[in-house]
């Protein structure tokens, strides 16, 4: 049983792609259900191995550690003594698919963005708002502290999007 559960994994690896001066150029993944979209605040889930390697976020999981965050997008932050205020800074090497460079500007997009859509309101409901303070610093205010929120902007899909794409 364990031979045949190696063959259809190695199976699913082989052939397919360009190659183009000896590397390949195309990826194929497999997947047990189809991709609905490539939107982190629409997706229902399924598509979470894949939106993960597209998207990040302001912080990340240490390692296997769900109760530990580190640095992401946001290259350092801080968390007023009300812990009603976080106040991320961005890193300025960060850039999207389309070359536009990761701004204060997408993160407040995102935020707001979060807040309305069907799919992400039930899970950004203790938000108040967020603010561009600069180009590369944001703050994200909250209506009353919320204990988990800087493990939650490490969790999915709390993924941030171009405010241009």
């Amino acid at each position: 049983m364990t031979l045949l559960a190696l063959a259809a994994v190695l199976a699913g690896c082989g052939g397919g792609g360009e190659e183009t001066g000896g590397k390949k150029t195309e990826l194929n993944v497999r997947m047990v259900t189809d991709i609905q979209t490539l939107d982190p605040h629409s997706s229902s889930g399924a598509e979470y191995n894949i939106l993960q390697q597209i998207y990040d976020s302001l912080v990340e999981f240490e390692g296997g550690n769900q109760f530990a965050v580190r640095a992401c997008l946001a290259h350092d932050w801080e968390i007023n003594d009300a812990q009603t205020e976080f106040v991320f800074y961005l890193r300025d090497d960060v850039k999207f698919h389309d070359g536009t460079p990761l701004t204060a500007e997408d993160v407040v997009f995102t935020v707001e963005r979060f807040l309305v859509l069907p799919a992400t309101a039930s899970k950004s409901y203790f938000v108040d708002k967020a603010e561009a303070i600069d180009e590369h610093t944001v703050k994200i205010t909250l209506k009353y502290p919320y204990p988990n929120f800087i493990l939650q902007l490490a969790s999915w899909p709390w993924r941030i999007v171009s405010k241009a794409a």
